[in-house]
């Protein structure tokens, strides 16, 4: 009996220390996923500050004149506000998980060097069997967010990143006011063209919004290879320019002007907008697939931790 006792604890040493090896492998790899998912968390931030932007320019506009939102102005501090927020958010919470990596594998290094003075190693083995995994919450994090890490930062930039290629080009044009003063009062005049915009191109920023969620399928189920051309969301936004703005044209008296501007900032912003969401898409995916299949598998102890 007592030689069954010593072979049981023998066993249970033996399952312990694999079992605090294979944790130790298993948060070295979730120090993998710590980057890749906190820069997903500030796309994210940085989407959702640039989307807000939105009601909060229609909102100012309908209100009183006391409070009335400035669209320009509001153009002209989201980006950096957006910016900032988003390298906050994954400044903040890659500390956060790094802290709590770095403390599990501290206390790991402490285990595995206790191990020889462990008399009875059922408990410990029973916690660690038990211990949920960061690097499994980390993916299953990464899974969750995969959606909202694309499509979030595409609709923001599509938003407003033609506006804000449009300010900076009028921005431009005024620099020559600057000596005479009246550069504030004049770059106010761009809130007419962002009315403009909406009427001329509104139909085309929400067929970016439906594009995006499209592209965001297609790169779920396509390989890099296979995805479609850059210049794509370039024709889709144009022929959605054609409606209402060529209906507009005969009125307005600018040929087809609207169109090429459309075109032009489209070729501009767009290619780079969907292929960095491109890259940054699959060299995430490729990595959560390289780090899943290097995770050790589940440790199966051959002494129940419960005996």
């Amino acid at each position: 009996m007592t030689a069954l006792y010593r072979s049981s604890l023998e066993v249970a040493h033996d399952d312990l220390r694999e079992a605090w090896e294979r944790e130790a492998k298993v948060l070295a790899q979730a120090l993998r996923l710590v980057r890749p998912y906190t820069h997903r968390l500030g796309r994210i931030a940085f989407g959702s500050v640039l989307l807000l932007g939105v009601p909060a320019v229609l909102s100012g506009r309908l209100a009183s004149a006391s409070v009335q939102l400035s669209p320009t102005a509001v153009l002209a501090a989201i980006f950096p506000l957006a910016w900032t927020v988003g390298h906050l958010v994954r400044l903040a919470t890659r500390t956060l998980w790094l802290r709590r990596v770095r403390t599990a594998q501290e206390r790991n290094a402490r285990q595995r060097q206790s191990l020889a003075v462990v008399s009875n190693p059922f408990p410990p083995l029973a916690e660690a069997l038990a211990a949920p995994s960061l690097a499994r919450q980390l993916l299953t994090s990464l899974r969750r967010t995969e959606t909202a890490g694309v499509l979030l930062p595409i609709w923001g930039v599509c938003v407003w990143g033609p506006l804000a290629l449009h300010l900076v080009a009028y921005t431009l044009t005024l620099l020559p006011s600057c000596a005479q003063g009246d550069f504030l009062s004049r770059i106010g005049a761009f809130d007419s063209w962002i009315g403009i915009s909406l009427v001329m191109s509104g139909v085309a920023h929400l067929s970016l919004l439906v594009y995006g969620v499209w592209f965001v399928r297609q790169l779920k189920r396509r390989l890099p290879e296979s995805m479609p051309s850059g210049f794509r969301p370039v024709y889709v936004v144009t022929a959605a320019s054609t409606c209402p703005g060529i209906m507009l044209v005969p009125l307005m008296g600018l040929g087809f002007l609207p169109l090429a501007i459309t075109f032009a900032t489209g070729a501009v912003l767009l290619p780079w907008v969907f292929g960095r969401a491109q890259r940054l898409f699959f060299a995430e995916r490729y990595l959560v697939g390289e780090v899943e299949g290097d995770l050790p598998g589940a440790l199966q102890p051959r002494i129940s931790p419960a005996v």
